[in-house]
């Protein structure tokens, strides 16, 4: 298929943006220009703030689902994704469960093929939960995790073939074309104002963050603070 004229959905229903977000958002326009693209969601702040990153990008806003009951909600996204016409639905998951009925609904138009990306891995809660992730895995095309630990895990966690999810890191933007200065030897030692390194990091006080892991690094590098 060439990819002039190939009709791209990105959905998420997440109601905040965060770094799955942003990571979608960047990815869209790194997109070819020839590919058409849509970006549907539950939460009209969040899916403008996506669709911005791509001029010519369409926002769908769908109701939110709430539970497998909730037949007329499903009901509607169902037709919104029938209705786009859409080659390829990517489905941005800001959790293991997320996006569940969406790829459900999405499973009974056979002309979708269906990719789903993993972007925070958490062990899932429940059985019925494992059995859902199991079932919608075998509807996808592709079935992707943002690193190669986190897609082992969720396999294991919900009992999926190992290997059956690929691993694709998310990406940010370069500006310029500046070839970055090589590394400073982390025996080195500074000698002035100037060679001390900062590292920012924005994030929200939550362990899967990490920031425990940043602390212990920090010690053993020498003047770099955080």
């Amino acid at each position: 298929m060439h990819l002039n004229g190939m009709r791209l959905t990105a959905f998420t229903d997440s109601d905040q943006v965060g770094g799955a977000e942003i990571s979608l958002a960047n990815l869209l326009a790194a997109l070819d220009p020839g590919i058409q693209i849509s970006v549907m969601g539950t939460d009209e702040a969040v899916i403008r703030r996506i669709a911005s990153a791509r001029r010519d990008a369409s926002t769908i806003l769908v109701p939110s689902i709430n539970g497998v009951r909730d037949l007329r909600a499903m009901q509607a996204t169902r037709r919104a994704l029938k209705a786009d016409h859409c080659d390829i639905l990517h489905l941005s998951l800001s959790t293991p469960w997320a996006c569940r009925y969406a790829i459900l609904a999405a499973a009974t138009i056979p002309s979708i093929k269906s990719v789903a990306v993993e972007q925070l891995v958490m062990p899932l809660p429940t059985k019925r939960v494992r059995f859902l992730k199991r079932w919608s895995s075998k509807t996808l095309s592709a079935h992707i995790a943002v690193g190669t630990a986190s897609a082992r895990n969720l396999e294991q966690d919900a009992g999926l073939p190992p290997g059956s999810i690929r691993t694709i890191h998310n990406g940010v933007p370069i500006q310029g074309k500046a070839r970055a200065k090589p590394p400073r030897s982390s025996t080195t030692q500074a000698t002035s104002p100037s060679d001390r390194k900062n590292v920012v990091t924005l994030a929200r006080l939550d362990h899967v963050k990490g920031l425990d892991l940043l602390q212990d690094a920090l010690v053993k590098l020498p003047n770099v603070y955080a």
